[in-house]
């Protein structure tokens, strides 16, 4: 499961990625060839392994809890028509 400290260090990752490529973009580059910010975002979040892996591990965890409430509810109802 994800964490608190996992998502931070995503984050502050992303952010140390956009800067580094914001600086690289200022050197030698046109106004025309300007990287606006919501496409150097997107660019990081795209690109970034651990921020892809940890949406495929909440997207597991979903299906986990699914199967679990499914589990839990065939079970009460068992229990409720054991008891008629």
């Amino acid at each position: 499961m994800i964490g608190r400290p996992t998502i931070r260090i995503c984050v502050a990752a992303s952010i140390t990625s956009l800067n580094f490529a914001m600086a690289a973009l200022r050197q030698g580059q046109t106004s025309a060839d300007v990287l606006t910010l919501d496409q150097a975002i997107a660019l990081v979040r795209s690109n970034n392994r651990e921020t892809n892996r940890s949406k495929i591990n909440i997207d597991r965890q979903w299906e986990v809890t699914a199967e679990a409430r499914l589990s839990l509810t065939e079970t009460v109802m068992e229990l409720e028509t054991a008891q008629l």
